[in-house]
């Protein structure tokens, strides 16, 4: 029997839906999914089963097409792997290119002679709002390699850039791109296990004038005081979702950097992302709060944040009307211990003057069992929202 065309419209639509790393969503909500920068991991297993459907007949092609090249990954195929994109140019021949709503940068198998090589793809996918940029091959490979004489084009429609900012190749890239991104409005930088020599030809200010939110996945001491010489007039979504636990002190001082220069116009500050327990060592939530002025709401991990420090005369976030706590993993969780972590943090957050909502995310349904807890949060004038469908 033969199916309509609406039904297998939909079991196509459902089988070749974007793998989970394709997030265009640009604008922010506390602890979503969308936050987190992009996996490592290799997309030949979703574009192949992609590829496989719509070889199925004619009109299964027919009516997959369209979600077959809707997110591109741009790579040089291993002998195994299919090549469902195998040039720039061939978008363009087959017009497929306009399909294209992000782009993947990903792995390469063979030696590319120059980093620009995949820029044409975005004078193919002229429609892209999302393009990622992982990490690959060896920084040695490319530490001479000259731009293409063909410059990288104006991909005016892209919105979210996520980047491997770890290796001297993608430095000066990201930079090129970065340049050409008039509407960009939401970056996230990864930066793993690279040292400052990296950075060392990026002394001149980048500016990104309609920049609202970033993401830092940092364990580079250095990227703290490359990130200073931004110009970021926009900015008012910051979200560091980790630091090195071998570096905490180095990272404690570049973040004092980092808000002495972004934190004027920050408004939302999300910490604990990825490594959460890192930031028990050093007490990010008080140079937030004395270092940021226009902040209104903050979300972090308090099981893995140590109890802020600073005084109430020293805050100067007195506009900060939302805190949201996301209690994270119930695995190893000491119920008495973090139960008095929360009642120093409840007598903390009284300190806020202009604090109305408190919202936790998460199942907190143990930890509320305990009645002097229960207590301390009724005795608070803050109105309290539970957020148990977030993980």
């Amino acid at each position: 029997m033969a199916l309509p065309p609406e039904l297998l419209l939909q079991i196509f639509r459902w089988a070749t839906w974007p793998p989970p790393a394709v997030k265009f969503i640009a604008e922010y909500t506390p602890f979503a999914e969308c936050n987190t920068t992009i996996p490592r991991d290799d997309p030949s297993t979703d574009l192949n089963l992609k590829y496989n459907l719509v070889l199925l007949s004619r009109q299964c092609r027919s009516l997959a097409t369209e979600f077959l090249y809707e997110h591109i990954v741009f790579t040089r195929p291993r002998e195994d792997a299919f090549d469902i994109v195998p040039s720039a140019a061939w978008l363009v021949s087959t017009g497929y290119g306009r399909y294209a709503s992000s782009v993947h940068i990903c792995s390469y198998q063979a030696p590319i002679y120059s980093y620009y090589d995949w820029a044409p793809i975005l004078c193919a996918c002229p429609n892209i709002k999302l393009a990622m940029r992982p990490s690959f091959g060896s920084p040695r490979t490319f530490r001479n390699a000259t731009p293409s004489p063909n410059p990288i084009p104006d991909p005016t429609s892209i919105t979210r850039l996520e980047w491997e900012y770890s290796a001297n190749f993608n430095v000066p890239l990201f930079r090129t791109l970065a340049a050409r991104l008039p509407h960009l409005h939401w970056l996230s930088l990864t930066s793993l296990g690279t040292g400052a020599h990296a950075l060392h030809p990026t002394s001149g200010v980048l500016r990104l004038p309609r920049l609202r939110t970033l993401c830092l996945r940092l364990e580079n001491a250095a990227m703290y005081r490359e990130l200073a010489r931004w110009d970021l007039p926009a900015l008012t979504h910051l979200i560091i979702e980790e630091q090195d636990v071998y570096v905490g002190g180095v990272h404690e001082r570049g973040v004092h950097h980092l808000f002495e220069k972004l934190g004027r116009t920050l408004e939302t500050l999300e910490l604990g992302r990825g490594k959460e327990k890192h930031f028990r060592q050093s007490d990010v939530v008080s140079l937030a709060v004395t270092l940021c002025p226009h902040l209104r709401q903050l979300s972090y991990y308090p099981r893995y944040a140590v109890i802020p420090s600073v005084a109430r005369s020293a805050i100067v976030a007195t506009g900060l009307r939302e805190v949201c706590l996301h209690i994270g993993s119930l695995e190893e969780l000491d119920l008495e211990l973090f139960r008095m972590h929360m009642l120093r943090l409840i007598e903390w957050l009284r300190r806020l003057e202009e604090l109305d909502d408190l919202a936790l995310y998460g199942d907190w349904s143990t930890v509320l069992e305990d009645s002097e807890l229960r207590k301390a949060l009724d005795a608070s004038s803050w109105k309290i929202y539970y957020r148990d469908d977030t993980v």
